[in-house]
Order: C-alpha cells, then structure tokens, then sequence
C-alpha cells in the first residue's frame, strides 16, 4: 500500500509540472530524482517521462498542457490500475516469519561444479518485529532486481517480448512477509524442518507464499536456490552470477513435427541436471541435521544459531517440490528414503525428470517409462531400482489443468498413490478444482489477473489456489 501511495504521489506530481513547468530541463530531471528515492522504479512512469520530454520538444509550449496532463494521467492509470504493485497474501499461521540468506557447504560434490548450495532459511519470529520501531524490514522481494527481472523475460517470455525485461519491474515492489534478520520465536516444542525445491525458471522468492505459509504454522523451511541453471539468475558464494542453461532448448526441436517439444536428448538433459538438484537437497538436508545438532560446533548465521538444538530432525526432515522441484524431491527421497529424510509432497511433479531409479520404482507397474525410456532399457533401470519411496508418506498434489492434459503422467500417479501402490501406504494425491500449473508459486500472484489469465498462468483465482495448496501440504505435513 505504501509503495502504491508513493506511485501516486509520483504521479500527482507529474500532472502538476505537465501544467506548470513545461520544460523538460526542470520537469523530467526532477521527476526522476523523486521516483529515485522513492524507488518505485515503475515503467510506464518512466515512459511517461520520456513522453513528456518529446512533447515538451515538439509541440507548441501554449498548446502543450494539455496533452502532457493526458499522458501523464495515462501513465498513472498504467501504474494504478493496468499494472499496480501487487502484494502476496498474508500466512494463514499465527507466528510473524524471520528469514535469513546463507550458503551450506557442499562437502564432496560430485555433480554440482559449486562448493556451496544457496539457501533460504525461514522460521517463526516474534510478533514485534512487525513494529514500524523494531528496527527489522521486509528485504527486497527480488534479491538481484532489474538484473532478474530481465532474466525472467528471457525464460518465459514470447519470442517478441523477450528483451523487454522492464516490463517486470513493477515485481520490485512486491513486499514479501518476512522480516530479514529477525530473532527466534521462543517457542517450547522443537520445530520441523522443511527443504523446499524450486521448479525450471524458479527461484527461492517465487516460493516465498508457500514457504512462509508452513513457517508460519511453526516449520522451518530451508528453500534451496539451485546452481544447475535451472533458475533466471543465481549468485554463487563466491559472487559469479550463474545464468539460465539456455543452450539445453536447442534439443528440443523436434524436426520431424517441425514443433518445440520434449525429446528424448532435452529430458536426457533435465536428468542430468537433476543430478546437481538431488545433490544439493540432500547436502541442505544433512546440514540441518547435524549443523543444529546441540552438541555441533558449526558456525551458523546469528540470527538462526539459537535454534541449534531446536529442531525436530530425529524422524528426518519433509521434502516439498514444485514442477522440477517436485521431480528433484521425489528421487532424493526415493534414493535415500527414511535414512535422512521424513515425507515427500510433489507439487505438479515433472515425473518424466525424475531419475532412472526412482521413475522405475514409481512407475513400473504402469504403462509408462517416460519419455525416452531408461538408460539401458528396463532390465537396467529394474537391477538399480531405488525403494526409497516405499518407507516414505507420499504426497502429490496436481493443477486441474496437467490432469486434463495427464502431464507428469497424473493418470497412472493419483490413484498410485491413493492405493498404496506407490510411496508407502497411507500416501494421498489429489487435484486442486480450477487451477494451473504456475499458481503453486508466486508468478500468478504477483502480476494483475487479466495479464495472468492471458499468459494462462491463472483461470482468475491464484488467491484462492495459493490457499488450497498450502492448506493441504500443511495438513499432510502435520500428520506425518
């Protein structure tokens, strides 16, 4: 709300020296300094102003009041109404919500080219910090900015639109709710852990209402940014920016059907990069099972060192996934099972990614073997069969949308799962009414509905679908 308040201050501002000032050299310079400290950095304001400079140039000074009021005027309604600062909806859970960003070290990677993994780390604070006096703010809810922004566009946007990636800066403005920094809830039960993996094109802030939704109801949610060029823009520990892995859509060209599709050689890519997801779930996982540990000397982030000894890690630690991310949690869990960790629930899994092992495990008594196959054909994939998921609750949880169109092979998954049949007995699967696939993170929350619903992101309720989501993880999550 403030950050709108500020738009149209912004925007007040302009129509009254569009009507008075005329000049650009007073005008646009002033402008701009007020949108700068500000830090609205809205676009249509910006083509406002350079609108404004044109007029001011070409047309008449005794006829340019007018038709500058009108632009200026146009360009507040872009930034009120077409495109507005939007906000994520509130966590249902009754604790305020503390984050802090680190890197865990890798200690033997061998798929991963990093020594450290980027994680999030979320967790119930006390209800002060939301005081204007605590001294504690929500951080940026884009870490990388203007920069990320046009890596987003890159990734997901038309061909035509792809170099525009100031088109998403009104994302900047986005507050989310949690408090950077912020001091442990001094809560008396010890608090289960939860490691989260982002989808393709994700990011740990596209997570943040699904992730601050379960530690709000007192979980401690370690969201992992992943370095296998899966993510827009990432930053390594040692401060290299690691780019989206764009070359991997060339082998998606199908040149038989003449369309952009999944062969075999594009998901023979996407398991290899699972490799370096798997590698860094398990590694977060580990850490927080021994770095916490009371009696570990390990070095933790300030604000997070008073819950060594607090969590409840002894059953192992809950995997949640979305997409890529749901691929990613469905093989770390098959692979190593109860060993390390508690349950596993999928959101939209890209099953046809998830690895050999598992997928054969998950899928054998089906139709189904994925696209491609496996490597080295059944007998192969059958000798290196991994059971993990066997001695884990399973939960997937699907779009209406991949079941009308049967993606991530839902049509054989639901009632596998609901049988016992896949994952340990007692699992549950089941599909969110009127839903899409990109409203299990934020980007269907964080632009207006009526581009949302033109993109097919949303079918004009990402509220209500961001709520059932995180409603049924939590519920399976608390009773397992």
């Amino acid at each position: 709300m403030l950050n709108l308040l500020k738009i149209q201050l912004n925007g007040l501002v302009l129509v009254i020296m569009a009507v008075i000032g005329r000049s650009p050299i007073v005008s646009v310079p002033l402008s701009a300094y007020l949108i700068q400290k500000n830090n609205t950095e809205q676009v249509f304001v910006s083509i406002t102003l350079a609108l404004q400079t044109l007029i001011n140039l070409f047309i008449p000074r005794k006829r340019s009041a007018v038709p500058l009021t009108l632009v200026t005027l146009f360009g507040l309604l872009c930034t009120t109404v077409l495109f507005p600062p939007l906000s994520l909806p509130p966590p249902s859970g009754p604790h305020k919500v503390g984050v802090v960003d680190t890197y865990i070290p890798l200690s033997s990677p061998s798929h991963s080219s990093q020594d450290y993994v980027n994680v999030r780390v979320l967790y119930p604070t006390v209800p002060e910090v939301a005081n204007k006096d605590s001294g504690y703010s929500r951080p940026p809810y884009l870490s990388m900015g203007s920069e990320i922004c046009a890596k987003f566009m890159e990734f997901g946007a038309p061909p035509f639109l792809k170099s525009f990636g100031f088109l998403l800066h009104f994302w900047k403005l986005v507050e989310p709710h949690f408090y950077k920094d912020a001091p442990v809830a001094p809560i008396p039960t010890s608090l289960p852990v939860v490691v989260y993996s982002h989808g393709l094109g994700g990011t740990a802030s596209l997570y943040s209402t699904q992730s601050t939704s379960l530690a709000s109801h007192g979980y401690v949610v370690m969201l992992v940014e992943h370095s296998d060029g899966s993510a827009p823009l990432t930053m390594s520990q040692s401060g290299k920016i690691i780019e989206h892995y764009k070359d991997i859509y060339k082998l998606r060209n199908d040149t038989e059907r003449g369309i952009q599709w999944d062969t075999p050689d594009y998901v023979r890519g996407r398991r290899e990069q699972l490799l370096v997801r798997i590698e860094e779930v398990v590694e977060t996982a580990k850490w927080a099972k021994s770095a916490f540990n009371p009696d570990s000397t390990s070095k933790l982030p300030p604000a997070i060192a008073p819950l060594r000894g607090k969590l409840d890690v002894s059953k192992g630690v809950h995997l949640v996934g979305h997409s890529f991310g749901g691929a990613t949690v469905l093989s770390a869990g098959g692979k190593h099972g109860s060993s390390i960790f508690r349950s596993v629930v999928a959101h939209d899994p890209a099953v046809d990614w998830m690895s050999d092992e598992t997928r054969y495990n998950l899928l054998k008594n089906t139709k189904y073997e994925g696209t491609g196959g496996y490597e080295g054909g059944v007998k192969a994939a059958k000798a290196n069969e991994s059971k993990g998921l066997e001695s884990l609750p399973l939960s997937m949880i699907y779009c209406s949308n991949w079941v009308d169109i049967n993606f991530g092979h839902s049509e054989v998954t639901i009632p596998g799962v609901n049988s016992g049949e896949m994952g340990k007995k007692g699992g549950e699967a089941s599909v969110v009414d009127d839903s899409m696939h990109f409203e299990f993170s934020d980007n269907s929350l964080i632009m207006p509905h009526w581009l949302g619903k033109g993109l097919e992101f949303t079918k004009g309720e990402p509220e209500r679908v961001a709520a059932e989501v995180a409603k049924r993880t939590l519920s399976f999550l608390q009773k397992n």
